[in-house]
């Protein structure tokens, strides 16, 4: 059973992924629906009142990263962050977006593998960094159920002294 909004809160779907709501002024109407609160509203297109209302919700898969490393070192604690992102978006270049929501989605397997299911396909920003390696990124585009290899390095340390214009 999915959470529906219909500009007002309306009730869950039934296990067909149906519902009805009354109340509506005669017009236009929208929906937003989603699998659960951890996940984007999918808004559908404006929709006459009479006719039937139909939401897709986008196809989800699972991703399992397997780390492909340069040092052979221990994978210890290996932590993922995803971004909703394509190559040249300025907000996840700046690092100005919010990591999704993936809670218990995500499992961490034998040899640093992880795997996150139930993820919408699109486009995604991965993060990936675990203790003695350098954090890495890594764009994606899910389209099923995959697996990818990140690339690790052993991790490098810079000094750096930041002073006022004064001195």
């Amino acid at each position: 059973m999915a959470p529906v909004d219909v500009a007002l809160p309306a009730p869950k779907t039934d296990e067909k992924g149906r519902f009805a709501t009354t109340g509506l002024k005669p017009g236009q109407f929208t929906v937003a629906a989603r699998r659960s609160p951890k996940e984007p509203w999918t808004v559908s297109d404006p929709i006459s009142i009479g006719a039937d209302a139909v939401v897709k919700l986008p196809t989800v898969a699972t991703l399992t990263l397997r780390p492909s490393r340069k040092v052979a070192k221990a994978i210890e604690k290996p932590r993922l962050k995803v971004f909703p992102s394509h190559e040249d978006d300025p907000f996840a270049l700046l690092g100005m977006l919010a990591p999704l929501e993936l809670g218990d989605r995500v499992e961490v397997l034998e040899g640093g593998v992880l795997r996150v299911r139930e993820l919408c396909v699109g486009e995604y920003r991965l993060v990936v960094d675990c203790v003695g390696h350098a954090t890495v990124q890594e764009l994606i585009e899910l389209k099923q159920d995959q697996t990818a290899t990140i690339e690790l390095v052993p991790e490098a340390t810079a000094s750096v002294l930041v002073t006022d214009s004064q001195r």
